[in-house]
């Protein structure tokens, strides 16, 4: 027993500097005693912003990846193929703040000093449409630098970090940091993902720098939410964008008809 309880204080102490939040406030409050040097890292999808319906949202993204993998396909190759949908889809899809104070919290933080900068899975090829998706929401980045290609994939470009689903969120924000000869002293990164939280941890621990970091869970229960069933019909309309309701409408209809189509040939 004492190694088991062991074990749970060790998992506990190893990732002490991450905590759990359901308000983007507690972002701002974690900067009022900020040293020089501090760098605030924003996710984006599920952090600062969300499809306003289920075609293009990350359960949508998931889902795609679950259902390729649990017909054979090789994770990489599932992630690939919902990447290129997801390239497809999300420059059309009306998107909304996932609270509506947060730009307000980043112009607050900028006002400080510190810069904000975005940090997304989100790819090179998806800059543009990104961008204006932030702007639409009045989000405006910490701009440290002209943009420049990390790598083929990955990239930085008006304040945002697109490090891409392939590539590690860590390892794209310290070479932009050597890139941008900025010494950081203490990053401060919230994310809803949590494995993208343990690793940047990891990272700054082996860098030699502080690492506050908050496990965003306001978006927990999209993926409770999400049906699939609806995501489905938004496809079959796609490029018109439906809202769900109006999915939700069209499966009634589709249901209605097929009841009254039985009852005919049962006459």
């Amino acid at each position: 027993m004492w190694w088991i309880i062991s074990l749970l204080f060790m998992t506990i102490s190893l990732h002490a500097d991450i905590e759990e939040t359901d308000s983007f406030n507690t972002l701002l409050e974690k900067t009022i005693s900020a040293p020089n040097n501090t760098i605030v890292l924003c996710d984006i999808d599920n952090t600062l912003l969300k499809a306003s319906q289920q075609l293009g949202s990350v359960e949508w993204g998931d889902y795609i990846i679950q259902t390729l993998t649990e017909k054979g396909m090789d994770r990489n190759d599932a992630q690939e193929i919902e990447s290129k949908l997801w390239n497809l889809i999300g420059p059309n899809i009306p998107i909304m703040l996932m609270q509506p104070e947060i730009p307000k919290i980043i112009q607050t933080i900028q006002q400080k000093g510190i810069p904000v900068v975005g940090l997304t899975a989100r790819g090179a090829t998806e800059t543009s449409y990104t961008i204006r998706q932030l702007e639409s929401l009045k989000i405006s980045f910490t701009k440290m630098s002209p943009s420049f290609s990390l790598d083929q994939l990955s990239k930085y470009s008006q304040g945002v970090i697109f490090c891409s689903p392939f590539r590690s969120k860590a390892s794209c924000l310290f070479f932009f940091l050597r890139k941008c000869q900025f010494p950081a002293t203490q990053i401060i990164y919230i994310d809803d993902k949590i494995e993208y939280l343990y690793d940047l941890e990891e990272a700054c621990n082996t860098q030699k720098v502080s690492f506050m970091g908050l496990r965003y869970s306001k978006a927990d229960n999209l993926s409770k939410q999400f049906q699939p069933a609806i995501a489905h019909i938004q496809w079959k309309m796609f490029p018109k964008i439906i809202s769900d309701e109006e999915a939700r409408e069209i499966i009634k209809s589709q249901e209605s008809n097929k009841a009254a189509q039985n009852i005919a040939e049962l006459r």
